[in-house]
């Protein structure tokens, strides 16, 4: 009944504003005033689809694509629904960091995780990641000056989170610390693409998701690492441990399957390319099965 409610929306929103110059921009238009005297959940999902719709449709309009996952963003926060607007936040981010509107999602991103996810460490990692990133900034001044009391090296602050990460007095990975790594180093990637250090703090991070069992960020750094740094050393490896994570903490065979293919495709070579074909020709078997196809070799 919701979904065909949200679909009604959605598709009265389009038809209202069919006769414009750009329909989908229109049907945005119309349900944005929308919300602007009657904010009800159905029309805010609604919204979000359109939104995420658009930017699925037309990947390279950076520009609206940043400024429409911003406005998702702003709408999710007004509603106290912070991880999702962080989530937005990191997907203008990555996808479209070259828009104008990026200072602004970097500085949105960093106010949220400071003030209302109560991460002052990711937050004051991103507020200086906005300084190196946007020195001359109209805002850099005042985030300096009066948003940060504290003077951070951010380099040194990554390298005290990771020699954190393994606790030896219980011998067990601290999930607040591994997070707050995670976070410093994906916020670190986000503002600071093009820095040589990116890719390895990426991976790192992948590899502490992974520690502490966070499955679908694991996979979602790794891909991250694959897709934009395919000339990174570890780059094939990110695309195997995507392939495993999926096949043996997911229990995802179909994604699997599609992973161990294109490994062993495009990196016929790699070190991993044996543990992959194996991988690969055991999908979806048991331990028993394995057993019975070793002992007829």
């Amino acid at each position: 009944m919701r979904s065909t409610l949200i679909a009604t929306l959605l598709l009265l929103a389009f038809l209202a504003c069919n006769n414009g110059p750009d329909p989908e921009m229109n049907a945005i238009t119309v349900l944005e005033k929308e919300l602007e005297t009657n904010a009800s959940a159905d029309k805010i999902e609604a919204l979000m689809g359109l939104y995420e719709q658009y930017v699925a449709a037309h990947p390279d309009e950076v520009e609206a694509d940043a400024q429409y996952l911003h406005k998702a963003a702003y709408v999710q926060y007004t509603g106290h629904r912070y991880a999702s607007a962080v989530k937005y936040l990191k997907e203008a981010l990555r996808n479209f960091y070259p828009s104008t509107k990026t200072p602004d999602n970097a500085l949105f991103l960093a106010s949220i995780y400071k003030n209302e996810m109560k991460n002052p460490e990711v937050g004051n990692a991103a507020y200086y990641a906005f300084l190196q990133a946007f020195p001359n900034h109209e805002k850099a001044s005042f985030v300096r000056d009066s948003v940060l009391t504290d003077s951070m090296d951010l380099h040194a602050e990554i390298d005290s989170l990771r020699s954190r990460i393994y606790n030896e007095n219980t011998n067990r990975y601290d999930a607040q610390v591994s997070n707050e790594f995670i976070g410093t180093c994906e916020v670190y990637g986000l503002l600071l693409p093009e820095d040589p250090k990116t890719p390895d703090l990426v991976f790192e991070a992948a590899r502490t998701a992974g520690y502490i069992r966070s499955f679908p960020k694991a996979v979602e750094l790794y891909d991250w690492v694959y897709t934009r740094y395919p000339d990174y050393s570890k780059a094939s490896q990110a695309l195997f441990m995507m392939a495993f994570t999926y096949d043996n903490e997911m229990g995802n065979v179909d994604r699997a399957k599609g992973l161990y293919e294109e490994f062993l495709q495009k990196y016929p070579n790699d070190d991993f390319a044996d543990d992959a074909q194996a991988l690969f020709q055991n999908l979806g078997k048991s331990e028993e099965e394995i057993l019975k196809a070793l002992q007829k070799k």
